[in-house]
């Protein structure tokens, strides 16, 4: 709120401009009225002008987000245009709190995190703005959400994001997660700026982009890396396809940032002791912050599928198998039963990054968690295996397989490790190939009928 002193003088009764406002009267009824302005000011947060926001957001390079997510980014836009939309950004910062959160836009384990977060946020009386990156329009995109009301802005450049949030700045900054982004190292500068202007600062461990650009910690070879040494880390980089738009950064350069950020962070939250262990590889002196805090367990199912034990054995694949997810490991196992049991089948319950092809093979495509009984039971499933090749910080998909009560397997790598090990009808698989994963599997079928205890349990070699 602007406020200016008298501005004139005309028959005794004097005139002040207060905040956009004249206030005319005697010099006693206009010293009456600033008092008590100044008494409502004092006890009024600390809240931008509407005006002033969307100022902000037309001299920028924002724009408003039209119907069905366009962006109209370069559209001729007439003053005020803003109005409705930056009124939801003013509520946020006027909430009990203003937190940022900082995630992706790509889908999976850590955006299910992030919108169960944002949810009880919003339910506790807290403002959010959501910052995301739209890989597609090449875009960020900040989305204010308060109470039942919601208002989406893109920008182009980090120039405009700190802007914004010099004008709304957060209480509380939540790194969920980067991977997506254009420029992370530029992103964690902003949050450090953020970060020393008194805001708390959350990061949690989703993924390994803090250790490298390569997230799945996939090196150039396609395997697990199990980070090594910084020199073979500079070997690997360049020449990684993994590492995506990470491949012209010095590694060096790259963890030197990540401590600065990790160091000024409040709390460090890992949701498995294994993803705490692969941190400490990288920043042993940052493990006195960090908690580890497992992911509530997901909603029940309203019923067990009926699984066919006495039929020939037919793995189960849930989600979405990319690389990383495994996409190679199935490719080969089903070929290998091909040729080696010709009776067994394979379904993959979910996508894959690139077109299988195999008799014996069955994708169903998207699904809604809550048919996943009904699916196991119309294709037979009997076994499930969780392929992944790289050591996961945490694993929605395991949980409802073993809260379904199926029988798993997994290879000894990570936080599904970590669960499979305490699961009584899951077995963990050493070798990270296809044929280890067909015995441990076509194993635990013919023993699920007479589960083993954990502590007896033997892995495939």
């Amino acid at each position: 709120m602007r406020l200016w002193f008298p501005v004139g003088a005309f028959k005794g009764r004097h005139f002040v401009e207060l905040g956009g406002a004249i206030l005319r009267g005697d010099l006693k009824h206009v010293r009456r009225r600033l008092s008590t302005f100044a008494a409502r000011v004092k006890r009024r947060p600390k809240t931008r002008s509407l005006n002033a926001t969307i100022a902000l957001l037309e001299r920028e390079d924002w724009s408003r987000q039209a119907s069905f997510g366009v962006s109209n980014v370069g559209q001729t836009r007439k003053r005020g245009e803003f109005a409705g939309d930056v009124s939801t950004l003013v509520t946020c910062q006027q909430a009990k709190r203003l937190r940022l959160v900082v995630d992706h836009a790509i889908g999976g384990g850590a955006n299910l995190y992030r919108q169960e977060f944002v949810e009880a946020s919003m339910a506790s009386g807290c403002g959010v703005l959501l910052l995301t990156y739209d890989d597609l329009a090449n875009l960020y995109v900040v989305t204010a959400l308060v109470s039942d009301r919601r208002a989406d802005f893109h920008c182009s450049s980090l120039k405009g994001l700190r802007k914004l949030f010099q004008q709304l700045p957060p209480d509380e900054v939540v790194y969920n997660n980067i991977a997506s982004y254009p420029d992370p190292l530029e992103i964690l500068t902003l949050l450090e700026e953020l970060t020393d202007r008194s805001s708390t600062l959350t990061i949690l461990i989703h993924d390994y982009l803090p250790v490298c650009p390569s997230y799945n910690l996939i090196g150039a070879n396609g395997s697990f890396c199990s980070i090594p040494s910084e020199s073979e880390c500079r070997k690997c980089l360049p020449v990684n396809r993994f590492a995506d738009k990470g491949r012209q950064i010095d590694i060096a350069e790259w963890r030197v940032a990540w401590r600065r950020i990790l160091t000024k962070s409040t709390f460090i939250t890992c949701f498995s002791s294994a993803s705490r262990a692969w941190l400490e590889r990288a920043y042993p002196e940052q493990m006195c912050k960090v908690k580890i805090h497992p992911h509530k367990p997901p909603e029940p199912f309203p019923r067990h599928p009926k699984l066919a034990l006495e039929q020939p054995l037919h793995i189960g694949v849930v989600g979405t198998i990319t690389h990383a997810k495994g996409l190679h490991i199935v490719e080969q196992l089903a070929e290998f039963m091909c040729h080696q049991d010709p009776e067994a089948r394979l379904t993959i319950v979910g996508d894959v990054s690139k077109p299988l092809s195999a008799h014996n093979l069955n994708i169903t495509g998207r699904y809604d968690r809550r048919d996943l009984p009904y699916i196991f039971e119309r294709h037979g499933i009997n076994v499930c295996l969780f392929p992944s090749i790289w050591p996961e910080t945490y694993s929605y998909v395991v949980d409802e397989i073993m809260a379904l009560k199926v029988p798993l397997c997994c290879f000894e790598l990570g936080a599904p490790a970590e669960r499979v090990r305490c699961y009584v009808s899951g077995r963990t698989i050493a070798s990270t190939t296809a044929i280890a994963a067909y015995k441990m599997a076509l194993l635990t079928h013919k023993a699920c009928n007479r589960p083993i205890a954990p502590n007896h349990r033997k892995n495939a070699r």
